[in-house]
């Protein structure tokens, strides 16, 4: 009976940690930074997502025409023809 106790503990153990490793994961996949490009927008638009937010919404924002309230790529108004660039592509960079 003890060592079913002390397994199921163990057990319980490991999927805390794996739940654990999981979240660190998605909290650091969110705080990466996203850089987007358009034809008429000079440089690189480079956005640290919100909590709530990750790259491919800030993309699927930046493309859907008279969406408002953000403050993207300095407040940009350019909606459409956005795209997803590296980061760390020098000639992307501003």
């Amino acid at each position: 009976m003890k060592k079913r106790i002390a397994i199921s503990a163990l057990m319980l153990c490991l999927i805390f940690l794996a739940f654990e490793h999981y979240a660190a994961e998605q909290t650091q996949e969110a705080a990466k930074e996203c850089c987007f490009a358009r034809k008429g927008y000079q440089g690189t638009c480079k956005v640290t997502p919100a909590e709530d937010e990750t790259c491919s919404s800030i993309l699927k924002y930046l493309n859907t025409p008279r969406t408002v309230g953000k403050t993207y790529c300095g407040a940009s108004k350019l909606r459409g023809g956005w795209v997803m660039v590296d980061c760390k592509d020098p000639e992307t960079e501003e």
